[in-house]
C-alpha cells in the first residue's frame, strides 16, 4: 500500500508561475500562502511552493486565490512545505476579497503511512498524565529533484486503552486539518478528525498473512493532535 499524504486547501498565489521542466505540458511552480492558526491566537503565514502538471495556459496567476488539492510534503533542508498537483485539481476562485484570517485552519489533510515507532511524553490534559506519540512516514515524490524522499508524522493519541494497538509496522489513515507550526521543530501541527488502522495478525504461513481493519473511531470530545515534521 503506497504511502503519502493529500492535502486540501485554499491559497492566495503571490508570485508568476515560472516553467521548469520542458514539453507541452510540463511542470511550473508559483509561490502561495498557507494561513495557519496557532493556539495562541495569532496567524502564520507560510510560503508554500505550488508545482503543477499542466501546459502554459493552466498556470495559477498571480493575486488569484485556488482551492487545491494535491500531495503535501516539506523540503528536508528549508522545512518549507510544498504542493504538488495538477490542473484538473485546481479550482480557481478568483481574487480574495475576504480577511485572510478565514482561511487558517481550514487545510485539510489525508493521510497513509506506516508506524515507524511508539513512545510516551507527558500529557497536560486533566486526567490524562501521559500520551502515546506514534511516528508515521510517508512517501513524497518532488517532480523537480532526483527522487522519493520520506516525511515523518508524529501523531498523538487521546485513550490509553487502544495504545497497544498501535504497533510498529501498523499502516494507520488519518483524516486531520492542518492548524499551525512548531516554532522548536517546523513541525507542521493538525488536529486531527477521525484514523483507521490495519494490523496484520500473526498466521501460521506467509500465505495466509494478510492486513485486517481493527478500529475506526471519530474522536468529537476528545481531538488528537497531529504533528508533521521531515
Amino acid at each position: 500500500m503506497r504511502s503519502g499524504v493529500l492535502i486540501t486547501a485554499t491559497l492566495p498565489v503571490t508570485s508568476v508561475s515560472t516553467r521548469r521542466t520542458p514539453g507541452v505540458l510540463g511542470w511550473h511552480q508559483a509561490e502561495t500562502v498557507l494561513v495557519l492558526g496557532q493556539a495562541d491566537g495569532h496567524l502564520d503565514f507560510e510560503r508554500m511552493a505550488a508545482i503543477t502538471f499542466c501546459s502554459d495556459e493552466s498556470v495559477l496567476q498571480r493575486d488569484t486565490t485556488y482551492t487545491i488539492t494535491g500531495q503535501f510534503g516539506q523540503d528536508p533542508t528549508t522545512k518549507r512545505p510544498m504542493l504538488r498537483h495538477n490542473a484538473m485539481s485546481q479550482v480557481d476562485v478568483g481574487p480574495f476579497a475576504s480577511s485572510l484570517d478565514n482561511l487558517a485552519g481550514r487545510a485539510h489533510l489525508s493521510a497513509i503511512g506506516q508506524v515507524k515507532s511508539v513512545h510516551f511524553e507527558e500529557g497536560t490534559r486533566m486526567g490524562m498524565p501521559w500520551n502515546a506519540v506514534v511516528v508515521v512516514k510517508h512517501d513524497y515524490v518532488d517532480p523537480l529533484t532526483a527522487g522519493p524522499r520520506q516525511n515523518h508524522f508524529r501523531h498523538y493519541t487521546p485513550l490509553p486503552s487502544y495504545w497497544g494497538e498501535l504497533d510498529v509496522g501498523v499502516t494507520v489513515c488519518i483524516n486531520a486539518s492542518l492548524i499551525g507550526k512548531d516554532k522548536e521543530t517546523s513541525s507542521f501541527v493538525a488536529q486531527a478528525v477521525a484514523y483507521l488502522w490495519f494490523k496484520r495478525h500473526a498466521a501460521t504461513s506467509a500465505s495466509s498473512a494478510r492486513p485486517q481493519s481493527v478500529l475506526f473511531r471519530h474522536w468529537l470530545n476528545e481531538p488528537l493532535g497531529y504533528r508533521a515534521q521531515p
